[in-house]
């Protein structure tokens, strides 16, 4: 059984990343919340990143959404690094970027992260 959490993004203050440099890397976790047969369905070419600093297991905690529903996570490392930068906007809910959905040889999902030197001087730029 998968969890289903989902967001209504027309609530959200939304900052969009996706005109920055980005690396592509697998979305963590996404077992947990999508069925093979739902990552196609909920995968994207555009998700949105909240930050999760309640999370129990991990205050850096960045998740990913697709479609409006929670498709996994940030890996652990990244979510270190990018999210004291992301904590710097406090006037917004979460952060648009790009990414992939699956494909005909893969179940897999990709988010497009931001470079953290692009995302370091956006922030210098922007707070």
């Amino acid at each position: 059984m998968v969890k289903v959490e989902t967001v209504d993004y027309s609530q959200l203050r939304v900052r969009d990343l996706t005109h920055l440099p980005a690396k592509r890397l697998r979305i963590r976790g996404s077992y947990a919340y999508l069925t093979s047969n739902s990552r196609e369905m909920y995968g994207a070419t555009e998700y949105l990143l909240i930050r999760e600093p309640r999370n129990r297991h991990d205050a850096s905690a960045i998740a990913i959404y697709g479609r409006q529903r929670k498709v996994g996570y940030v890996s652990a490392a990244k979510a270190a690094s990018m999210a004291p930068l992301l904590d710097e906007f406090t006037d917004c809910d979460g952060f648009v970027v790009k990414g992939a959905s699956t494909s005909d040889t893969s179940i897999r999902l990709w988010v497009d992260l931001p470079s953290l030197p692009e995302l370091r001087a956006y922030v210098k730029r922007n707070t």
